[in-house]
């Protein structure tokens, strides 16, 4: 019987704690059960909740109440033998059906319970204001009369005039607080912040909105409303400030993914419209993903944790089946971030020289200086080395002149200190970065010199020419001073001697002869 009896209990307490238990264990609770053991059960929970109620309206009073505790502790009294009653004449009702259920049991009485409390709350907060009871829904009436009766209640027997007037204030400050905030954040971005102002005047919308919600929410603790209406009341109000917040967040998420574009302008990042929508309407999907969980808990009292495991198991299996696609996003996001090169840079990226044309959320699309357009996984790009050309603060060139071995010497010499002349001349020679012209080696076929300088620019086109006009300018020294260049060269001999025939005394005869 204490197993029943806990079983019982259990979604009873459950119950006042705010889910509900219909259609709660799934496929259904078949258990039959002693009546008088769920009689009692049911009734201790309604008594252990009616007395919480009394002790939590006890603590929000803010001014002491018109009844004294005695007085409030017999009304809870009588409304827990009233409960023992209905649910008495529930369970004799349920019981002509049969046998009683788990599942009958408990989804019968949690109504008479929940009733029963918001009328016991209604009279607990008159008895503490000192005023008549609210009225009680007679079945001798239809619905609109009961509800014509509890509205005339409500406005002009237990609200007075005042209230009303501080519930209408309230809101009327709130729109007041909103209207003047906005007017200082707009004559501070004129004056400190002009780009601004368009994101503040966007915001206006929400923020009244806000505003006039937070005066409702203070307004109605002037005012008595019945328990299902007031929590109803409340509810609307939470949800108003959740389609705010949204409303909001939706703006802001604008203006940011606007301020990520300037910033990448600022920097070497580089950001076009269609990446910028991209990153505004990601914001946005979390911004409402945040908003449907707040609604839910809300609206439908649903358990947030338990649809943020099913959301954690579903990003599981998404992140299982789509592992390329979230290692190219990563490995985009580290590109926008450590900006190894941005658009329009010359890279070389293994066997790829080309100019980066695009960076987007999944590859990088490199343009070859031929004209053909390849694309890289970001994942790849992050992964292997990359040369950026564009980034070179110098360009250096490097080459070598080979003259033959006839060479004098003193010509060498003067050849070599023209080049360095030639060489120091320049306008745009790093002064960190000297020029080198010297005899490197004496090669098998040459005298091989070595020739290099730098170029303060890095620009690839530019350090190309640069290093074309000097060779051309060397090209005419030593032409101009008769100076044979040298190339492996290999000679051949092609003369043979074929053996000679014998004369009649026994000597040798020239090949001429013997032809």
């Amino acid at each position: 019987m204490l197993l029943v009896s806990g079983l019982v209990l259990a979604p009873l307490l459950a119950f006042a704690q705010g889910p509900r238990l219909g259609g709660g264990s799934g496929g259904g609770d078949e258990r039959p059960i002693d009546e008088n053991e769920a009689l009692a059960s049911a009734t201790a929970s309604f008594r252990a909740a009616a007395k919480e109620r009394l002790e939590e309206l006890l603590a929000d009073q803010e001014e002491p109440p018109k009844a004294d505790r005695a007085a409030l502790q017999r009304r809870v009294d009588a409304a827990v033998e009233e409960f023992e009653r209905e649910a008495r004449a529930e369970l004799t009702r349920l019981r002509g059906d049969g046998a009683l259920t788990f599942d009958e049991v408990t989804n019968e009485l949690e109504g008479e319970r929940s009733e029963n409390l918001n009328e016991l709350d209604n009279l607990l907060r008159a008895d503490m204001a000192g005023v008549s009871p609210p009225p009680s829904f007679r079945s001798d009436r239809s619905a609109s009369e009961n509800l014509g009766e509890l509205a005339h209640y409500t406005v002009w027997v237990r609200n007075a005039p005042s209230r009303w007037l501080i519930f209408v204030a309230c809101i009327v400050l709130g729109v007041l607080a909103a209207g003047l905030v906005s007017w200082l954040l707009g004559a501070l971005s004129r004056r400190r912040f002009p780009r601004t102002a368009g994101a503040l005047a966007a915001v206006e919308g929400p923020l009244y909105g806000a505003a006039s919600l937070a005066g409702v929410a203070v307004g109605l603790r002037w005012i008595w409303l019945p328990a299902g209406v007031r929590d109803a009341a409340e509810g609307l109000v939470g949800l108003g400030f959740a389609i705010a917040s949204l409303w909001l967040v939706w703006i802001l998420c604008g203006v940011v993914a606007q301020a990520v574009g300037w910033v990448a302008r600022k920097t070497r990042a580089s950001l076009d419209d269609h990446q910028i929508d991209l990153v505004r309407k990601a914001l946005r999907l979390g911004a409402l993903s945040i908003f449907a969980l707040v609604a839910a808990d809300l609206v439908f009292d649903t358990d947030i944790r338990t649809v943020l495991a099913g959301l954690g198991i579903l990003t599981l299996g998404v992140s299982l089946a789509a592992q390329d696609t979230l290692k190219n996003l990563m490995g985009s996001l580290t590109v926008y971030g450590d900006k190894p090169f941005v658009q329009g840079d010359l890279v070389r990226y293994r066997n790829v020289l080309g100019t980066v044309e695009d960076i987007g959320f999944r590859s990088t699309r490199l343009r070859r200086l031929t004209g053909e357009l390849v694309t890289i996984p970001n994942a790849d790009v992050v992964r292997e080395p990359i040369e950026n050309l564009s980034m070179r603060p110098w360009w250096r060139t490097r080459f070598r002149i080979d003259l033959t071995y006839d060479t004098p010497t003193d010509r060498v010499e003067e050849a070599l200190q023209q080049v360095r002349e030639l060489l120091s001349e320049r306008e745009h020679q790093p002064e960190d970065r000297p020029c080198e012209v010297l005899l490197e080696e004496l090669g098998s076929h040459s005298l091989r010199v070595l020739v290099e300088f730098a170029h303060e620019s890095g620009d690839y086109w530019e350090g190309l020419r640069e290093a074309g006009e000097v060779k051309l300018a060397i090209h005419r020294i030593f032409t101009e001073q008769g100076f044979e260049f040298a190339f492996p060269t290999e000679t051949v001999d092609l003369r043979t001697e074929r053996p000679g025939r014998l004369d009649d005394d026994g000597s040798e005869a020239s090949a001429d002869e013997s032809g």
